[in-house]
């Protein structure tokens, strides 16, 4: 399994959903999907762990 680092291959934004799915062998349009709807219905909450995610992942 691959570790979790910020993929710059296939980032729209920070690599940040792209890593995720690496990781996990989830499509990477699933992630950016449940990453966008976490945005709208959750308050706030998925953007600031996105953005600390993005602030802690290493770049691959």
């Amino acid at each position: 399994m691959a570790a979790l680092v910020r993929r710059s291959d296939t980032a729209w934004v920070a690599g940040v959903c792209s890593g995720i799915a690496a990781r996990t062998g989830i499509s990477v349009n699933i992630i950016r999907l449940a990453t966008v709807l976490g945005v709208v219905f959750g308050l706030g909450t998925v953007a600031v762990l996105y953005v600390v995610l993005w602030v802690v992942l290493p770049k691959e």
